[in-house]
């Protein structure tokens, strides 16, 4: 499982994701003056009253962060498929549950490595820039965003066990698209007449919300709640993407 993940992960030394990596550092020190970013929004689509804390630069880092473990995570298995490199990985004693598990894991620390390493450089120019404002602990939280990306890979990584690369990569975004619109529910049906409240509220409560990964961060349970979410929903997604591929035929 360590040894697929690890083809997947030296995808980073690619030229296209080496010019990732440089693009990522140029966009950090672009938006590097600019402020925390007010998430409010997204508590008040979670029903909550507090305030986020995710950094404007953040945001962005993790949006290219998300695109990017769309693209690799629905790529890596239909790759393997096509070019039939999956009989040559199966011939070893791993198994194909472990073979999933490898090329998530891979996805998440590919896309995990990039943003750490945008955000340290994102960090490192506004400490420059502003080193009396600049608030360690605050921009710290940022790195706990590491594990937003776990759901995102394993939906892309479910999704590919199915399809092939083009189309679980559309899939994957249009899934997690309407998943983050999901958060908008509770504001949505105060504008709809009662009787189609519990039609929205059905595909609400069915479909994740990944809105609550970006909640705020002010108490201990809170983290502990996010990391529980993400966790969670990558092992429900996990699960239906091994069980999935344990049964397919793969000739």
């Amino acid at each position: 499982m360590i040894t697929i993940a690890r083809f997947t992960f030296l995808k980073l030394f690619e030229p296209a994701f080496i010019f990732l990596i440089v693009f990522g550092c140029g966009l950090s020190y672009i938006t590097s003056g600019t402020q925390s970013l007010d998430l409010s929004f997204f508590s008040e689509m979670s029903q909550g009253t507090e305030k986020g804390n995710l950094d404007m630069g953040a945001l962005i880092l993790i949006m290219l962060s998300n695109i990017i473990a769309i693209f690799v995570g629905s790529t890596e298995i239909p790759r393997d498929l096509n070019t039939r490199m999956i009989t040559i990985l199966l011939s070893k004693p791993i198994s194909r549950t472990k073979y999933v598990m490898g090329r998530f894991l891979g996805t998440w620390a590919l896309t995990a490595f990039l943003y750490v390493t945008w955000l340290t450089i994102l960090g490192g120019f506004q400490f420059y820039n502003l080193p009396d404002l600049f608030q360690f602990k605050s921009f710290a939280l940022n790195y706990l965003y590491i594990f937003s990306l776990a759901p995102i890979s394993a939906v892309a990584v479910t999704v590919s066990t199915y399809l092939d690369d083009v189309p679980a990569m559309i899939i994957s975004f249009l899934f997690i698209s309407i998943s983050f619109s999901m958060g908008s529910v509770p504001i949505i049906i105060k504008v709809f007449p009662n009787e189609f409240a519990n039609l929205i509220l059905l595909f609400y409560y069915l479909l994740p919300n990944f809105a609550y990964l970006f909640r705020s961060f002010e108490a201990f349970f809170q983290v502990v709640a996010f990391l529980t979410y993400s966790m969670t929903m990558s092992f429900i997604f996990l699960k239906i993407g091994t069980t999935h591929f344990k049964e397919r035929d793969l000739i």
